[in-house]
């Protein structure tokens, strides 16, 4: 390959954690990155692009892993928010990629999460590239926590976190839980149980349970670091559970070595107005304070789910 450069050996992958270390702009592959390096994500192939003229990277990592009944297929592209590549030499590093990981280019429902300022080269190698599908992005903002915040959370929660009564935290039952988690995520199908079951079991999570009853209320997961799918049953809502649930799994992500991030989609109004708010979470901007815009992007064909 002329532009994509695999990551492959240990080496490469201490080196490639090290050249990311720059928060935030690389903050979604460099923790794929260590969690790649433990093997906790063995389906994950990493890769980067390097500009002729001004070096700066794009770093891709790319997941095909399998699980019992299904696959995953998603790419993470970070670069620096002030990286300057040539359109072209970036076109034929995405070309390559399509080459050598077809599925998230091919699969209706495969994701690619990608930031400014790559994002709108993307959206134009995908129409001059396939053609055929079309491109829904999902746009959002994403928060982290600087070294002063994890350090202010981890003194907020040192002597555990209270709930109101009747409510307990407990550890995750994949086998008893997985089910409820999986289907009350909007962004999850019926067939990607195995892949929250996999979640729940190798990265930090939280869970509180209605004490009389053992059944699971308010809960979250997450994947090296980056938490999701933060549900309250809305019966039991306007009780501070959801709160308690995040400030819990961000102390237990940081515990285990990672930074704690989140995206918030631009529809979620409410969500974005509490976290900016919060004393615990940094938004993503740029130097002059605007916010840097990040996408999910997803394939989606009319002509192949007629058939």
């Amino acid at each position: 390959m002329k532009w994509l450069i695999p990551i492959e050996s240990e080496k490469d992958i201490d080196e490639a954690i090290e050249a990311t270390k720059f928060f935030p702009d690389f903050i979604s592959v460099h923790q794929l990155l260590l969690s790649r390096k433990l093997k906790l994500n063995p389906g994950d192939t990493c890769y980067y692009y390097e500009d002729g003229t001004s070096k700066d990277r794009a770093y891709m990592v790319a997941r095909k892993a399998k699980y019992e009944k299904v696959s995953s297929q998603f790419v993470v592209i970070n670069s620096k928010i002030t990286a300057k590549v040539d359109k072209n030499n970036f076109f034929e590093a995405l070309d390559e990629l399509k080459i050598v990981f077809p599925e998230v280019f091919n699969t209706i429902g495969a994701a690619i999460m990608c930031g400014e300022p790559l994002t709108d080269l993307l959206g134009e190698w995908y129409k001059s590239r396939i053609p055929d599908f079309n491109l829904i992005k999902g746009p959002a903002c994403f928060y982290y926590m600087t070294e002063d915040q994890k350090k202010k959370l981890l003194d907020f929660t040192k002597n555990g976190l209270p709930l109101a009564g009747g409510y307990v935290f407990d550890k995750v039952d994949p086998e008893k839980d997985g089910e409820g988690i999986n289907n009350t995520w909007t962004h999850a199908k019926p067939e990607d149980l195995e892949i929250t079951k996999y979640k729940l079991i190798h990265f930090s999570h939280s869970l509180i349970r209605l004490e009389s009853t053992g059944e699971a209320v308010s809960y979250e997961m997450s994947d090296s670091g980056y938490i999701h799918h933060l549900y309250t049953m809305p019966e039991h809502r306007r009780k501070g559970l959801g709160d308690a649930v995040e400030k819990d799994i961000c102390t237990n992500i940081i515990k285990t070595g990672y930074t704690p991030f989140k995206a918030v989609e631009l529809f979620n109004k409410a969500v974005l107005a509490s976290t900016d708010r919060s004393e615990f979470w940094t938004k993503v901007c740029f130097e002059d304070g605007n916010p840097v815009s990040y996408y999910f992007h997803f394939l989606e064909s009319p002509e192949l789910q007629q058939h």
